[in-house]
């Protein structure tokens, strides 16, 4: 199931009109920018060796500035989409999380302390040659929680389903580049930043570096069509061109 699937399915759920501020302006189907923002034609997805589960808050799925879809639209297929719930998870969600065929992380930036309950356990995944080391022949999957800061650390410490899965250590030394919603802390990164750094360090540089650069495309689209400008092309723009021309010959 592609994202568009995904928020078709979470929009005919809904019991009241979505009437959040833009809801007048004229949105592609797919990416949900402005017509005159649409980065399709930039959407590339890259074959790699990790899987995500990309667990959403109910509220995100319907942001037009949410970035997780991104994730999802760049793994195609090695992305599983759902919406989460506290006491009633999807029996497909919970049997995917206990895949003895799986190695998991859980992707919660630091710093950890600041973000856990006492009640709630922490161990820490360990690194990628640790894992190739141990476990060769298990997938790795990573479990990415997508929602606002609050929502994340609710569904962080809230989900016992979750309490079994170690945690993603995440090197983040680089500062947030979201412009669209203010962070408190630069630790506090958007969710498609925070999983290009996360494949990155799981040696994932393929998939790392097409999502970041897609992340940056929607970024700046994004920012344009606050302005009612014409988005620019960037150096941004050219590495997805030339990775789609490279990859389709």
């Amino acid at each position: 199931m592609n994202f568009y699937q995904f928020r078709q399915l979470r929009l005919a759920k809904a019991t009241r009109a979505f009437n959040a501020r833009g809801i007048t302006v004229k949105r592609c189907e797919q990416c949900q920018l402005p017509l005159f923002a649409c980065i399709c034609q930039w959407k590339t997805t890259v074959k790699c060796e990790l899987d995500v589960i990309l667990i959403m808050h109910t509220d995100e799925i319907l942001k037009p500035s949410n970035s997780g879809h991104l994730i999802s639209e760049v793994l195609g297929e090695n992305c599983h989409l759902f919406e989460w719930s506290r006491t009633e998870p999807e029996e497909k969600l919970l049997h995917l999380l206990n895949d003895k065929e799986r190695q998991y992380a859980i992707l919660f930036p630091p710093p950890l302390e600041q973000a856990r309950q006492p009640s709630r356990p922490i161990t820490i995944a360990p690194t990628i040659n640790k894992i190739k080391a141990q476990s060769p022949q298990k997938k790795l999957t990573l479990v990415v929680l997508d929602g606002t800061w609050r929502q994340c650390k609710r569904m962080f410490n809230q989900s016992q389903w979750l309490y079994h899965i170690p945690c993603f250590n995440l090197d983040v030394s680089q500062q947030a580049q979201y412009k669209l919603r203010k962070s408190a802390e630069v630790h506090q990164l958007a969710t498609a930043e925070a999983a290009a750094l996360a494949f990155s360090q799981w040696q994932q540089t393929e998939a790392a570096e097409v999502l970041q650069n897609y992340f940056s495309v929607f970024n700046q689209h994004y920012a344009a069509s606050k302005l009612n400008v014409t988005p620019q092309l960037t150096n941004e723009h050219e590495f997805l061109q030339n990775y789609q021309k490279n990859t389709s010959s």
